[in-house]
């Protein structure tokens, strides 16, 4: 097995809720995948709320998929 050094700043640390400094290889990805997820969560939430899309209730939306899937099936 090999061991792999890598440094990172305070507030990264605290930012990916690190509670010690070793990991393995499959604990250090599931970490990035989780902070990769909840970033993207939050670019979403940011453009649902630029363009209007936060106020949609789940009926408006299940509105937009039948249409959209209506439109698939006539093409």
């Amino acid at each position: 097995m090999r061991n792999l050094t890598v440094t990172i700043s305070e507030d990264e640390f605290r930012n990916l809720g690190l509670d010690r400094q070793e990991f393995s290889f499959k604990e250090l990805k599931k970490l990035f995948w989780r902070e990769e997820g909840r970033r993207n969560l939050r670019e979403a939430q940011e453009m649902a709320k630029k363009y209007g899309l936060d106020k949609m209730t789940m009926d408006d939306i299940d509105a937009e998929i039948r249409a959209y899937r209506d439109a698939q099936d006539r093409s």
